[in-house]
């Protein structure tokens, strides 16, 4: 597979992530359980929410649009790589050593869909590591 078609891979796939959030919110009862926080907290929480959700997006859009100038290896394009990497290497992280879902791995469905996610939880962070530790393209031009 080569660079560019596997960060458009993972710019769709952080999209995607969009909807198994919203998953989520319906699978834990989270609407019920807000009901007890006070009216501040619960703005709050969505407010995270929704910037997580803008955060993912916007990392999945920008992935996805511009995947050949990420595969080229110079200045921003290697900064917002290794960020990208870090960022999803952090979540893999809590994934497995904070988050305990077994309460809510129900049923051989939910099973297979947090199977699925921690198979995207991992792709993504190899993905922008690649193209942030990727030699650096000689034939491309760069600014003066």
């Amino acid at each position: 597979m080569n660079l560019p078609l596997a960060l458009q891979i993972a710019g769709l796939l952080q999209i995607l992530l969009l909807t198994a959030g919203a998953m989520m919110i319906r699978v834990v009862n989270l609407a019920h359980h807000m009901k007890a926080l006070p009216v501040f907290h619960r703005q709050l929480f969505w407010t995270y929410l929704g910037f997580t959700g803008f955060t993912l997006f916007s990392l999945g859009l920008l992935t996805l649009l511009h995947a050949p100038e990420l595969s080229l290896g110079r200045g921003l394009a290697r900064g917002f790589n290794l960020f990208v990497c870090l960022f999803w290497t952090a979540r893999l992280v809590i994934q497995f050593f904070v988050f305990d879902l077994r309460p809510f791995l129900t049923n051989r469905w939910l099973h297979a869909g947090h199977a699925a996610l921690n198979l995207v939880f991992l792709y993504l962070p190899v993905v922008h590591g690649w193209a942030f530790l990727a030699p650096v393209d000689p034939t491309t031009p760069t600014l003066p």
